[in-house]
C-alpha cells in the first residue's frame, strides 16, 4: 500500500471521533513534574569520578541519574519518551504500516538511552504537513545493525517489501510474534518470530526487567484492572507498551502503542500515549506524541511492563 493511501486511512478513522484537547493540562502537568528537580552528583550515586567508564556504562549512569531524580506528581505522570512515527520517521525505503510494535519497542529503548541516535534524512509526506526532516532513531526499525555482538539482521516482510532491524528480529515473518517469545533462551533463533520479549532482552541491561501480561484470547482488561497494572509502573518512571483494539471497533484489528503517562480529569483517567501511527482521536496523522486516550480508546488486551 502506498504511503499516501495509508495516511488517508488515518484521516478516515478519525472522522467520527471527538477530539480531546488537553494541551493546557499537559503544560501544567509538565511544569509540576519539572519543578524543583535536582540531579544527584556522582558521589550521591556511589560513583568514583576518577574511574573510566565505557559507552554502555555511560548510558547506565544517565539512566541512574534520571531515575533517582524522578518523582510522580499527584496530578499524574508524563514521561519524556521520544516519539517515532512508524511511517514518516523510518527509512523512505521501508513501509512501516505493520511496524507499530517495532517502533513502540524502539521508543522505550530510546527512553532508556540504550541506543545512540543514528541520524537519517527522511522525506516525510508534505501533503499531510510532514516535511523532510532528520530522524534520530528510525534507522533501527528496519536496517541491519549490531549491538554488543548481536546482529539484528533477521528479515520479515512488509506490505510491499522487507524489513530488518528490530522489525525483522521481532517478527521474523510471523505477524503475530509481537506479544510473546516461543523460546525462553536469550538470542535463540526462531522461524516464528521472537516477539518483543526476546528482541528487547538483547538490548535491555540486567537492571531493567520486563514482563508481559495478557488477558486471554479475545478478552480485554477492565478499566480498573488496567489502572492497577499500569499506574504503579508509570509512577516508578517506567513506560508501558500496550496492545489492543486501539480506536478500532473491529476485534481482529490490533495496534500497539506506548503509554508514557496519565492524568485525571473530572474523575476520568486519560492515558498519555505515544501512538506511532498518529493520534487517531484528533486526525493529526503525524502528531502521535502525547495522544490523550481513554480506556475505551485503547481496549487493552496485553501489555509489556518495565521495571528499572
Amino acid at each position: 500500500m502506498a504511503k499516501k493511501s495509508i495516511k488517508n486511512q488515518v484521516s478516515n478513522i478519525s472522522e467520527d471521533s471527538s477530539p480531546i484537547i488537553l494541551e493546557d493540562l499537559l503544560e501544567d502537568l509538565s511544569a509540576e513534574l519539572l519543578a524543583d528537580t535536582t540531579y544527584p552528583t556522582a558521589a550521591d550515586l556511589g560513583i568514583n569520578e576518577d574511574e573510566n567508564v565505557d559507552d554502555a556504562d555511560a548510558h547506565d549512569l544517565k539512566l541512574m541519574s534520571f531515575k533517582s531524580s524522578f518523582s510522580a506528581s499527584k496530578s499524574g505522570v508524563n514521561l519524556d519518551v521520544p516519539f517515532i512515527h512508524q511511517l514518516w520517521d523510518t527509512p523512505d525505503s521501508f513501509n512501516g504500516y505493520w511496524a507499530c510494535g517495532a517502533v513502540s519497542s524502539l521508543m522505550v529503548i530510546a527512553y532508556y538511552k540504550l541506543l545512540p541516535p543514528h541520524i537519517i534524512r527522511v522525506k516525510g509526506f508534505p501533503a499531510y504537513g510532514v516535511y523532510p526532516h532528520q530522524s534520530a532513531y528510525g534507522f533501527y526499525v528496519s536496517e541491519i545493525f549490531n549491538y554488543k555482538g548481536f546482529t539484528f539482521n533477521d528479515s520479515s516482510r512488509t506490505e510491499n517489501g522487507t524489513g530488518f532491524g528490530i522489525y525483522g528480529t521481532c517478527l521474523d515473518n510471523h505477524p503475530n510474534g509481537w506479544m510473546t517469545s516461543p523460546y525462553k533462551t536469550k538470542y535463540a533463533p526462531s522461524k516464528r518470530g521472537r516477539g518483543i520479549q526476546s528482541a528487547m532482552e538483547v538490548i535491555l541491561p540486567l537492571y531493567i526487567k520486563m514482563d508481559i501480561k495478557a488477558k486471554g484470547k479475545g478478552a480485554v482488561y477492565t478499566e480498573e484492572e488496567f489502572k492497577d497494572l499500569v499506574i504503579p509502573i508509570l509512577n516508578s518512571g517506567d513506560p508501558v507498551i500496550v496492545g489492543g483494539n486501539i480506536n478500532n471497533p473491529n476485534p481482529k484489528v490490533g495496534h500497539i502503542i506506548v503509554i508514557k503517562g496519565y492524568m485525571f480529569r473530572n474523575g476520568q483517567v486519560y492515558w498519555i500515549c505515544n501512538d506511532p501511527f498518529g493520534d487517531m482521536t484528533t486526525g493529526k496523522g503525524y502528531s502521535g506524541k502525547d495522544s490523550m486516550y481513554t480506556w475505551a480508546n485503547i481496549r487493552p488486551r496485553w501489555m509489556c511492563r518495565f521495571f528499572s
